[in-house]
């Protein structure tokens, strides 16, 4: 098992990503990684997905 690091993640762009399933829509995601300059990490997105919600932000 590997870590999903910020080093990991510059790394492998073409990762699959659960940002559906964390409710994100997929221009939210393209966003995230023009503004990141690379994928998130794991951490990263799901800090995104909670941050981005309504009833949270």
């Amino acid at each position: 098992m590997s870590l999903d690091t910020v080093k990991h993640a510059a790394e492998s762009p073409d990762a699959a990503q659960p940002w559906a399933e964390l409710g994100l829509k997929e221009d939210e995601y393209a966003r995230i990684v023009e503004i990141l300059g690379r994928r998130p990490t794991g951490a990263e997105l799901a800090m995104y997905s909670v941050m981005w919600s309504e009833h949270c932000s």
